[in-house]
């Protein structure tokens, strides 16, 4: 326990996950932030804390976890071996259905960062009691690398330059009430891997009445070890936390010029 909020980690699962869930000491408004991170085989759901503390300080409940076989001391060629999207989706869709018996809150929200994101997607798709998801750099993959038992090791043949364009994600979004996507302007992980995934979120979201936002800093420094990783934290929590708190979102000038430049761009 810290002085701001109560902390509990469980065990859960046939495949063990664990999670932890960071509850404020004074004050839970009855709301809870589900977070899914990216594709790093050597990340940790530690590692995304204080990302979250900024919104436990609002009063939200925030629950975060390590996939099957990360944060347990495995070796890279093990979780090659073991694991995949298809068991992170499996993990993700465990904790949400967890945090959703158990603590039934007023409010459940999805974040994804990253590849994190179709995780997060594909584990609420056919949920009806999720009330926004949250895109944070966006990747993209086809049903097929999501739901078969396709391992680390085995899936890079699957992918050629720009299939992410037919990837069932964009489709599923149509489906998800509330939606938020992120784009880091100057980007150079997503964009450069399979081409600009960010956009073609933005795209979709666009002509779906979607709320998208535009943040400075590149390479989607959400996390790291990077000087202005926590300025960049502090900007995206505020930014998300008032677009959680509204009803409707009203874009800025700049909001609605970018989305137009990337429609265009993207035609």
């Amino acid at each position: 326990m810290s002085g701001r909020y109560v902390v509990e980690t469980v065990e859960m699962g046939v495949f063990p996950v664990t999670r932890t869930l960071l509850m404020p000491v004074h004050g839970y408004n009855g709301k809870i932030i589900v977070f899914c991170y990216g594709g790093s085989l050597t990340f940790s759901r530690y590692k995304t804390i204080p990302f979250l503390e900024l919104f436990v300080d609002a009063g939200w409940g925030a629950v975060t976890f390590d996939y099957y076989g990360m944060g347990v001391g495995w070796l890279e060629k093990k979780i090659k071996e073991e694991t995949g999207l298809f068991t992170r989706v499996r993990d993700t869709k465990a904790v949400v259905e967890h945090t959703r018996k158990t603590y039934n809150p007023e409010e459940l929200v999805v974040m994804g960062h990253g590849m994190g994101c179709p995780i997060a997607i594909h584990a609420v798709a056919e949920r009806q009691d999720v009330d926004a998801c949250i895109l944070s750099a966006p990747a993209a993959y086809a049903r097929k690398v999501m739901e078969q038992d396709i391992t680390f090791q085995n899936w890079e043949p699957q992918f050629s330059e720009g299939s992410w364009r037919d990837s069932e994600v964009f489709g599923i979004l149509e489906n998800i009430s509330r939606c938020h996507i992120i784009r880091y302007r100057g980007d150079a992980i997503v964009t450069k891997t399979l081409g600009d995934i960010s956009a073609a979120y933005f795209n979709h979201a666009a002509r779906s009445g979607l709320q998208m936002s535009t943040i400075d800093g590149g390479r989607h420094r959400l996390f790291g070890d990077f000087p202005d990783t926590f300025a960049i934290e502090q900007k995206v929590a505020t930014m998300l936390l008032e677009w959680l708190g509204k009803v409707e979102w009203d874009c800025t000038e700049e909001e609605a010029m970018a989305v137009q430049e990337i429609c265009r761009l993207t035609e």
